[in-house]
């Protein structure tokens, strides 16, 4: 990423569509580059209001709606890496849910077994095994029927929510149960989770459950971390805007966290 590759004409009237798991690290500092070109040094809530309303992925509008607030630098970055551990510690959920669903599919576990596992999860929330378990066999006729409305259904994706996610899975393991792993193949192109869909892959083609498991959470690490440094370069951007740095030192701080 070059210190002009921004494009300071660009429109940002469209809703700012990222996911933070999935946005390189170089899409993440583009974005807080080219809104510093756009805006200057009018870092206000008035100005950065609007962008916060277009802007749906957690992490990057809370740093838009808590950046131009009159918190000191400290209380700002304590703010920040607050939502950067809790976006993280339901990021890691939500691939432990992943996780505990593809490894028992690959040994033929008994789903209500499954079930429990996966709401061990949530702690001190009362999820209902009966309520999941009666929406994910609504899921199972859905798929039965086919068509846009079945690839929504069982489609999964990190973006939703923990318990939106656990629904899903239980329908990848009553399905595995009555048709076959092979038959979740079939699937695999419909989720928007990379981690997900490789690692269903190969539960489908048979690979045994201590090599999934071990390639899962090595991944879930790798990916976890990235998401991390990619919050800690925002808030550090956001840091410097704030303090009315200009655009060449915003971007010093960006090439801190990139590759050489």
């Amino acid at each position: 990423m070059h210190a002009d590759a921004t494009d300071d004409t660009q429109s940002r009237t469209e809703p700012q569509d990222m996911d933070i798991v999935e946005m390189p690290m170089e899409g993440i500092a583009a974005f807080w580059l080219s809104l510093k070109k756009i805006i200057g040094n009018k870092f206000t809530a008035k100005v950065l209001s609007e962008e916060a309303e277009r802007t749906s992925e957690p992490f990057m509008r809370h740093l838009l709606e808590i950046g131009p607030a009159a918190f000191p630098d400290d209380m700002f970055l304590r703010l920040a890496r607050a939502k950067r551990d809790s976006v993280a510690r339901e990021l890691e959920r939500k691939f432990a849910l992943m996780r505990v669903a593809l490894l028992d599919i690959a040994v033929s576990e008994n789903p209500r077994k499954t079930l429990a596992r996966m709401t061990a999860w949530f702690p001190g929330v009362a999820v209902s095994e009966a309520k999941v378990t009666k929406l994910a066999m609504e899921m199972v006729r859905t798929a039965e029927n086919g068509g846009a409305e079945a690839e929504y259904a069982v489609s999964v994706s990190h973006r939703l929510n923990a318990d939106q996610i656990m629904v899903k899975l239980m329908f990848y393991c009553l399905w595995s149960r009555r048709e076959s792993k092979e038959a979740l193949l079939a699937f695999a192109e419909l989720s928007g989770c990379r981690y997900f869909t490789e690692a269903l892959g190969l539960v489908a083609d048979g690979f045994d459950a201590p090599f999934i498991r071990g390639r899962m959470e090595t991944q879930a690490r790798g990916l976890l971390d990235m998401v991390r440094q990619k919050m800690d370069m925002a808030a550090d951007m956001v840091l410097a805007m704030r303090n009315k740095l200009p655009y060449e030192e915003i971007y010093a701080v960006a090439k801190s966290y990139l590759p050489s």
